[in-house]
């Protein structure tokens, strides 16, 4: 249904994107509570103008006090509504036409976005893949046996969040979770058990050649061969990955989250990240939401076994780490512990 209101020929019910969670005001803060379509006030037609240098604003042909009501242009305001995530590692080609949004062999039509066009501008939430944990180590043992000394959990991939010009992107690569390490020998004491693998990196690739991503948490060291109970023999837990944005036309307000460093046995380790309320807008009034798994790891030891039961958890990123009983979430350090664990696959969503 057309508003019967026009902008060079064009209705605005075409041009403006709709009413969301905030009117649109002018600068007076006054609404279009005075305009009407077939007897219907118009005031939660279109969504207030967000703030953004990227945005297009369009000032309305309709006026309180003399003064012009703003909204924004359909396709230039991202919300938390995901619309597509890729979740296994690989590279994903994309195209953007004014028919269809493609993300590898998917198709996302153009009827199945709000407002009915492809968005120019998305929210994206990426993580690199998590790390593998440490094998345990073997030391050389006596007549009651050997100890364990487990090694380190793998660190989480590091996570992002940003604003791009979809029109730009060329590519997706999805990083893999690391390996876990190999295990010390039994037969061959004392040994030491080998590093888990780093986690890949999940990768933004623009047309124009920049790009933008987030690098994979480091492997969990492995456990070491020494006599003894102290903490000295465990593995130390791997690294969270960071991550990295250019100062580049078609890339905005990046959010920086490092991944959790993997857990140590016999130390606090397995730390989650930090939740919180991330916004791909700003000035627009949207509601936002927890976006981050905030659930701790941790990790346990029992030492009524000679350490054979003992595990150390992974790092958080986008998804939890492992825990002995566990496998990883999305870019989620792997747990050490008999069943040595890899880290989970980094990831992808696309937002609008």
């Amino acid at each position: 249904m057309a508003s019967g209101y026009q902008i060079d020929g064009t209705d605005l019910d075409d041009l403006c994107e709709p009413y969301i969670a905030s009117k649109a005001v002018n600068s007076n803060g006054q609404d279009l509570s005075t305009f009407s379509v077939n007897g219907t006030a118009m005031t939660n037609r279109y969504q207030k103008a967000n703030t953004d240098s990227w945005a297009n604003v369009i000032t309305l042909p309709l006026q309180r006090d003399g003064v012009a009501v703003k909204t924004v242009a359909k396709g230039y305001l991202p919300t938390q509504t995901k619309f597509a995530e890729i979740t296994s590692a690989g590279t994903y080609n994309v195209s953007v036409s004014d028919t269809y949004f493609t993300i590898g062999s998917t198709h996302y039509h153009a009827s199945s976005f709000r407002g009915g066009v492809i968005p120019r501008y998305i929210g994206v939430m990426l993580c690199g893949g998590g790390g593998g944990a440490g094998g345990y180590g073997c030391d050389k043992g006596d007549k009651n046996g050997y100890n364990i000394t487990q090694g380190g959990g793998g660190g989480g991939g590091g996570v992002m969040l940003l604003v791009i010009d979809s029109q730009l992107l060329k590519s997706v690569v999805i990083g893999s979770g690391g390996s876990g390490g190999a295990l010390g020998s039994s037969d061959s004491r004392p040994s030491t058990g080998s590093n888990g693998g780093s986690g890949g990196q999940t990768i933004l690739n623009f047309s124009s050649g920049a790009t933008a991503g987030c690098y994979g948490g480091s492997g969990g060291n492995g456990g070491k061969g020494n006599s003894g109970s102290n903490d000295s023999v465990w593995g130390d837990g791997g690294a969270g990955g960071t991550s990295w944005c250019p100062d580049s036309d078609g890339l905005y307000s990046p959010t920086h989250i490092s991944g959790g460093k993997g857990g140590v046995c016999g130390a606090s380790g397995g730390q989650a990240l930090g939740s919180g309320a991330y916004s791909f807008t700003t000035g627009a009034g949207i509601d936002t939401t927890t976006m981050f798994n905030n659930s701790d790891t941790g990790q346990a030891v029992d030492s009524g076994d000679s350490f054979r039961n003992s595990w150390a958890g992974g790092g958080c990123s986008i998804g939890s780490g492992a825990t002995n009983s566990s496998s990883a979430g999305y870019g989620g350090g792997g747990a050490s512990g008999n069943n040595n664990k890899n880290g989970g696959n980094g990831y992808c969503a696309f937002y609008y």
